[in-house]
């Protein structure tokens, strides 16, 4: 099973993204959580860099600027949660 990838850019990089499976998905959420239910920011992202972002592969000692780091989990967590268009799931 292929599964959908998308590529954003952010301050002039282009990352590529791939979706996990549904259940690994829901795992990871649940996993990086206190138990507040916060959710564990430092150990999620290095989860998602390293299992979501696929290109470039970095960790988040890689990145120069909070603000990028912050706004490609954004991307990760929107293309997460969105559905697939009438038009994708045809494919």
């Amino acid at each position: 099973m292929a599964y959908e990838q998308k590529t954003v850019t952010i301050n002039e990089v282009d990352y590529t993204m791939q979706k996990l499976p549904t259940r690994q998905w829901i795992r990871a959420r649940q996993k990086y959580r206190d138990k507040d239910g916060m959710p564990k920011d430092e150990e999620l992202y290095d989860y998602l860099l390293e299992n979501v972002v696929i290109s470039p592969k970095l960790i988040i000692d890689d990145f120069e600027e909070n603000q990028d780091l912050e706004e490609l989990m954004e991307a990760v967590m929107m293309f997460h949660s969105k559905r697939k268009s009438k038009d994708q799931k045809a494919e």
